[in-house]
């Protein structure tokens, strides 16, 4: 059952808004095959605004939680809050195709746009996509900051570079000048 969804019956051409809990146990689940989780309580919300134009539905809208990773310098666990714009067009899948077995070559205006089937608009794989797409290739502990013990391994970069210029050539290669 789709957590995300709404009902084409419910969208006219004026502006509608719909607002979503995302819960912790949806996140769970839709993050299971992945590194991310989700935090135990109060993962985040959904905010959508749609309105038709013609056969096609714009999206615009917002996606806010807090995803749980591994911090990337010592390797516990923290909490990222991350927030995504949602800006898209729905259109009527193709009558006849089969998204899951069916090949699809993608035209440039394709790109910004998503099909749905039947009589309801599913959000799910959306806001799973976009919110891990939000989150930070090298997330790090801020509030509290990584433990002391780390400290001692990171350099900053003029310690690099002057550890670089103390640093000798290997005396096997001076045959090569």
């Amino acid at each position: 059952m789709a957590e995300f969804s709404i009902r084409l019956h419910q969208i006219d051409s004026s502006d509608q808004s719909f607002e979503f809990p995302i819960k912790s146990a949806w996140l769970a689940s839709v993050l299971a095959d992945t590194d991310v989780s989700a935090p135990e309580t109060g993962a985040g919300s959904l905010s959508i605004r749609l309105y038709r134009s013609g056969p096609d539905i714009i999206v615009h809208g917002t996606a806010e939680a807090t995803l749980v990773v591994a911090c990337s310098r010592c390797l516990e666990n923290v909490k990222v809050p991350v927030s995504s714009e949602l800006s898209l067009v729905m259109s009527e899948a193709p009558s006849g195709s089969d998204s899951e077995s069916e090949e699809v070559e993608l035209e440039n205006e394709d790109l910004g746009r998503e099909f749905y089937q039947g009589d309801e608009l599913v959000f799910d794989d959306i806001v799973r996509d976009h919110l891990l797409l939000e989150l930070p290739m090298q997330p790090r502990c801020t509030d509290p900051p990584c433990p002391e013990w780390v400290k001692k391994y990171l350099t900053t970069a003029e310690e690099a570079e002057e550890q670089a210029k103390e640093k000798k050539p290997d005396p096997r290669l001076a045959a090569l000048k």
